[in-house]
C-alpha cells in the first residue's frame, strides 16, 4: 500500500482525509474496493462495551433520518475494530451552522426540515425504547441528495442504549451544553441532593438547546461560571416561559429571554409558533414536563401547517402565516394581527387582483409561490423595516488591518469578515425581497383597479339606461297627472337634481381614476449587482481555505491575501455606492406613491362605488314611487269622464315604455307584472267608454 492509506478487507481509506474526531476515535471518509461508493470509516481508539453496544444498536435501527450502518471490519495494518457507515456529505449540522450565512440561525425552510427531521428520528428510536443520551448539532449529518434536496440524519450511537417505558438509568453521558439540569448538577455538583436515577425525558432537553442554536446560530445558556448555571435553572424554575440565559461580560448579571433574538433569521410567524415548543421541552417541575409524545404532537402539528406568504406593504415586510387546513379567515387575520400588530378591522388584503376584507373562500388554493397583499387601511405611511444591524466600520477598515496582519490573526479575521459580509447579503437579500414582492403588488394592485373600473363603468352604463328608462316613465307619469289635474313636480324635479348630480360626481371620479398615476418601475440593476456580491462570496470562501493551505509559501499566502481585500472591497463598494442608495431612492418612491397615488386610487374607487350603489337606491326608490303615484292616477282616471284619445295614446306610450325597460328591471319582475295589469285594465275601461 502506498504511504497514507489504510485498508479494511472491502474498503480503502487516505488518513489525511478525516471528517472528524472525538474522544472516540476518528472519522474518515472512504471507499468501497469493489463498487467505489463513498462511506464514512469509523476508526475506535479502544474497542469496549459501548463500541459493541452501538454496534449492536445500529444494526437494528434501519430509518431514514438515522445513519445507515453498512457492515464491521478490521484495519489490516492495525487490526483495529473499524465501523463503516453512510457517508453524509453535508458534513454535519454543526458545521454547518459554523459557516459565514449561518451565524445568524437557519431560515425557516432549512430549520423545519432539522426540526423534522430529527424528531422523526428520535420518534422512531422512540417506538424502539432507545434513547440518544447526546443529542447536539455534532451528531446530526446533513446530506444533499442528487435532486437538492437536504435530509437531516441522527449519528453517533455511542452512548445510547435501551430504555423501555417507564424505566430510568443512572450513567452520566453527554455534553455539557446539552445536559439536562438533573444531568449537570450531578455531573459538577457531587454534593448537590439530586437522585441519581434519569429519564427519557433528557433527550428533551438536548433536543431544546440544539434547536434553539439551529434557530439562532447560539447556545441558549452562556455562562463563565457553572455556579451561574445553577442560578439559571432555579429560575427557569420559578418562571416558565425562559429560551435563553447570557451572563453579561465582567458581570454576575444574567439577562433572561422568553423570546429568540431579533437577528434571528426565522420569521415572525415560525418564531411564534417554535418558541413555546423549546419552552416546553425546558420544563422541568415534574407533573409539567413535557413527554415525548406532547412534544412530537406538536411537531406533527407544526410541520403539517401550509405556509402563506404576506408582504404587509406598510413595513415592506415578507411574513410567512403557517395555517391548519381547518382554520378560517377569522384565524387568519389573527396570526397576521400579531405579527403586523395591524388591528383585524384594519387589515385589507389583495389576492391575486382581488380585494379582500371580510372573507376568504379557500386557502388550499394559495401556493407557496403566491403572495396575500396586506395594508393597513388606517395607516398611510410606508417605511422599511429590517431587523440585521451592520457595522461598516470593520469592513471599511479591514484592507489595511488585513494586509498588516500577523499569520496567527489572519484567518480569524478572515472569518469574522466574512461572516459581516452575509450579514451584509442578507441585507441585499431583503432589499430582493422588497423589490420583488412591491413590484408584484403594484402590478396585482393595477389589475385590481382596471378590473373594479371596468365593473363600475358597466355599471354606471347600466344605470345611465335604467335613468333614461325611468325619466320616460315619468314623463308619463306627468301627463297622467295633468289630466287628473294634478301638478305636484317636486317630486319630479327631485329626481332631476339628483341624476344631474350622480352625471357631474361619476364623471369627476372616472376622469380621476384615468389622470392617477398607477405604475411604479423599480430599478432592475439589483439583481446583476446581486450576483456580482453572491459570486465574490463564493470566491471569499474559496480564497480562506487557498490561504490556510498557503502557510508554507510567503509569496503565494500574500497573493491569496491580496485577493480576499479585492472581494471584500468589491462586495462593500457594490453595496454602499450602488445597491443602498438605490434602495433608498426606490424606498422613497414608493412612500410618496403610496400615499398619494395609491390612497388617492382606493379612496376614489370606494367613492365611486358608494355613489353608484346610492343612485341604485335612488332609482329604485323613485321607480317605485312612480309605480305608487301611476297607480293612485291611472285609479282615479278610470273613473273620470276624460278625453278618451289623449288617454290612449298616453297608455301606448306606457306600453311602449313599459317593453323598453323590462329587461332592464328583470330584478324587479313583480313591479312590471303589476303595471301590466294596470294597462289591461285601462284597455278594459276605454274599450267599454268608447
Amino acid at each position: 500500500m502506498s504511504v497514507g492509506l489504510s485498508e479494511s478487507q472491502n474498503y480503502i481509506w487516505s488518513d489525511d482525509d478525516c471528517l472528524g474526531e472525538g474522544t472516540f476515535g476518528k472519522v474518515f471518509r472512504g471507499i468501497q474496493k469493489r463498487s467505489g461508493d463513498k462511506v464514512a470509516i469509523k476508526i475506535f481508539k479502544h474497542v469496549n462495551h459501548q463500541v459493541s453496544q452501538e454496534t449492536k444498536l445500529l444494526q437494528s435501527l434501519q430509518h431514514k433520518h438515522i445513519i445507515r450502518f453498512f457492515a464491521t471490519e478490521f484495519e489490516l495494518s492495525t487490526n483495529k475494530m473499524v465501523m463503516i457507515l453512510e457517508l453524509c456529505n453535508g458534513g454535519s449540522l454543526m458545521s454547518y451552522l459554523n459557516e459565514p450565512e449561518n451565524v445568524c440561525g437557519l431560515p425557516d425552510e432549512e430549520f423545519l426540515l432539522v426540526f423534522n427531521h430529527l424528531s422523526a428520528g428520535l420518534e422512531f428510536l422512540k417506538r424502539h425504547d432507545v434513547i440518544h443520551r447526546d443529542v447536539k448539532p455534532d451528531n446530526i449529518m446533513r446530506h444533499v441528495l442528487d435532486d437538492g434536496q437536504t435530509v437531516y440524519k441522527l449519528a453517533d450511537f455511542g452512548t445510547a442504549r435501551e430504555l423501555p417505558e417507564g424505566q430510568n438509568f443512572t450513567s452520566l453521558h453527554g455534553t455539557e451544553p446539552y445536559l439536562h439540569p438533573q444531568l449537570y448538577r450531578v455531573c459538577f455538583f457531587q454534593g448537590s441532593n439530586c437522585t441519581r436515577e434519569f429519564g427519557a425525558n433528557t433527550d428533551l432537553w438536548s433536543i431544546g438547546v440544539t434547536l434553539y442554536q439551529t434557530a439562532t446560530g447560539n447556545l441558549p445558556f452562556l455562562v463563565m461560571d457553572r455556579h451561574v448555571m445553577l442560578r439559571i435553572y432555579h429560575e427557569m424554575q420559578e418562571n416558565e416561559g425562559i429560551v435563553s440565559a447570557i451572563q453579561q461580560k465582567n458581570s454576575d448579571e444574567v439577562v433572561f429571554q422568553k423570546k429568540l433574538p431579533r437577528n434571528c433569521r426565522l420569521s415572525c410567524g415560525l418564531k411564534q409558533l417554535i418558541t413555546p415548543i423549546i419552552a416546553g421541552v425546558f420544563i422541568q417541575e415534574k407533573g409539567k414536563q413535557w413527554s415525548f409524545t406532547q412534544y412530537y404532537e406538536q411537531v406533527v402539528d407544526l410541520v403539517s401547517r401550509k405556509v402563506i406568504n404576506v408582504f404587509y406593504v406598510n413595513k415592506m415586510r415578507l411574513m410567512k402565516v403557517y395555517i391548519k387546513s381547518d382554520e378560517t379567515f377569522n384565524t387568519f387575520k389573527y396570526y397576521v394581527s400579531a405579527q403586523s400588530e395591524v388591528a383585524e378591522e384594519n387589515q385589507v388584503f389583495l389576492y391575486k387582483a382581488n380585494l379582500i376584507v371580510n372573507t376568504f373562500e379557500d386557502f388550499s388554493g394559495v401556493d407557496e409561490s403566491d403572495c396575500i397583499f396586506l395594508f393597513d387601511r388606517s395607516n398611510a405611511e410606508v417605511e422599511s423595516t429590517i431587523d440585521v444591524q451592520l457595522v461598516f466600520e470593520n469592513l471599511t477598515n479591514f484592507p489595511n488591518k488585513f494586509m498588516s496582519s500577523s499569520e496567527s490573526d489572519d484567518h480569524r479575521l478572515a472569518f469574522v469578515t466574512c461572516r459581516d459580509l452575509c450579514l451584509c447579503k442578507n441585507v441585499m437579500d431583503y432589499q430582493s425581497i422588497v423589490y420583488k414582492y412591491f413590484s408584484n403588488f403594484i402590478k396585482d394592485f393595477n389589475s385590481y383597479c382596471k378590473e373594479e373600473t371596468r365593473d363600475q363603468r358597466k355599471m354606471y352604463d347600466t344605470l345611465l339606461e335604467k335613468s333614461s328608462q325611468t325619466k320616460n316613465r315619468a314623463q308619463i307619469l306627468k301627463q297622467l297627472q295633468n289630466l287628473n289635474h294634478s301638478n305636484d313636480d317636486s317630486f319630479l324635479d327631485r329626481f332631476e337634481e339628483i341624476s344631474d348630480n350622480f352625471l357631474s360626481e361619476t364623471d369627476k371620479l372616472f376622469n380621476d381614476l384615468r389622470n392617477i398615476k398607477a405604475d411604479l418601475v423599480p430599478n432592475t440593476s439589483h439583481d446583476s449587482y446581486l450576483k456580482t456580491v453572491s459570486k465574490e462570496l463564493t470566491d471569499m470562501k474559496q480564497l480562506r481555505k487557498k490561504l490556510y493551505n498557503a502557510r508554507i509559501n510567503k509569496k503565494l499566502y500574500d497573493f491569496e491575501k491580496i485577493k480576499i481585500v479585492h472581494c471584500v472591497r468589491t462586495i462593500l463598494e457594490t453595496f454602499t455606492d450602488k445597491m443602498d442608495p438605490n434602495f433608498d431612492c426606490f424606498v422613497n418612491d414608493i412612500k410618496n406613491w403610496h400615499k398619494n397615488e395609491f390612497f388617492a386610487h382606493v379612496r376614489t374607487l370606494s367613492t365611486l362605488k358608494k355613489l353608484l350603489n346610492r343612485y341604485r337606491s335612488d332609482l329604485k326608490r323613485f321607480e317605485d314611487e312612480i309605480q305608487a303615484r301611476s297607480d293612485d292616477n291611472l285609479k282615479t282616471i278610470s273613473t273620470l269622464g276624460l278625453n278618451k284619445e289623449k288617454l290612449f295614446d298616453i297608455v301606448e306610450k306606457y306600453k311602449t315604455n313599459n317593453l323598453d325597460i323590462k329587461t332592464l328591471v328583470e330584478e324587479n319582475l313583480k313591479l312590471v307584472e303589476q303595471m301590466n295589469e294596470l294597462v289591461v285594465t285601462l284597455n278594459s275601461n276605454l274599450s267599454t267608454d268608447l
